[in-house]
């Protein structure tokens, strides 16, 4: 697609389709490659650590990063480093916290019996 002739200076005077259209496709191709360019492997280093410090924070941490990977992904259109360490700790998070909470009501309900 060729750019018309003092396309940027006509848009103060008299603003085209044709040129508000390439600053739009422009822009959108700087987001792309912009989120490709992200990684999230660090992020996911700090959760894990952030975990073995604090629980809680840790996974209010995870949660919000492994969005914004996805996010980044979408944008992107391709995988972003990182997402499925975020993704695979969150999950097992969540399934340790089903299971110790299915174990705490086992216990206390067999503490009932006796």
């Amino acid at each position: 697609m060729a750019r018309p002739r003092y396309c940027f200076e006509l848009m103060s005077v008299l603003p085209s389709n044709r040129c508000w259209g390439l600053l739009s496709m422009n822009n959108s191709l700087d987001k792309r490659s912009a989120a490709r360019m992200q990684s999230f492997t660090t992020k996911a280093v700090a959760v894990l650590v952030l975990y073995w410090v604090l629980y809680l924070p840790g996974l209010i941490a995870n949660v919000i990063f492994y969005r914004e990977a996805k996010r980044m992904e979408h944008i992107a259109d391709a995988d972003i480093p990182g997402t499925g360490c975020l993704a695979t700790m969150l999950w097992s998070n969540i399934v340790l916290i089903v299971l110790g909470v299915a174990i705490a009501i086992l216990l206390r309900a067999s503490m009932r019996v006796r």
